[in-house]
């Protein structure tokens, strides 16, 4: 609501296509050998071998993405909560992908996204100072 033109909207665009990753802490546990198999046949195909996303059809990367952002967002995908609003079309073929996953499934693809794919390194969990 406060962006008052296209001007505004592609300096935004361009602003945060320059912004690197930052790292986060990886939450999600799987099995990332078993999440290889499915990203290959599942997901590669539209998001690239490396996790870069594809340009030429709109598809975001998945190697820039927190795990726990990716494991919120790909059971909607598969329950059919995202990805029915037939204008939408990386949405329904999102669906189409993540059919039939089950929520071990969807783990295990997220770890082998954050074990293997990311591009950042993942941040460090800090206890208290040694005494």
């Amino acid at each position: 609501a406060k962006i008052n033109s296209d001007a505004e909207l592609a300096a935004l665009a361009v602003y945060f296509e320059k912004q690197k990753p930052k790292p986060s802490l990886r939450v999600i546990r799987g099995n990332a050998a078993a999440g290889r198999a499915l990203y290959v046949t599942r997901c590669a195909s539209c998001h690239g071998e490396m996790g870069e996303g594809k340009r030429e059809i709109n598809s975001p990367p998945d190697n820039e993405q927190e795990d726990s952002f990716l494991m919120d967002q790909l059971p909607k995908y598969a329950s059919g909560q995202r990805g029915v609003h037939p204008g939408d079309a990386g949405g329904v073929m999102m669906k189409a992908a993540a059919a039939n996953l089950s929520l071990d499934d969807l783990r295990n693809v997220v770890a082998y996204i954050a074990k293997n794919l990311t591009v950042t390194p993942p941040l460090q969990k800090v206890g208290p100072p040694k005494k």
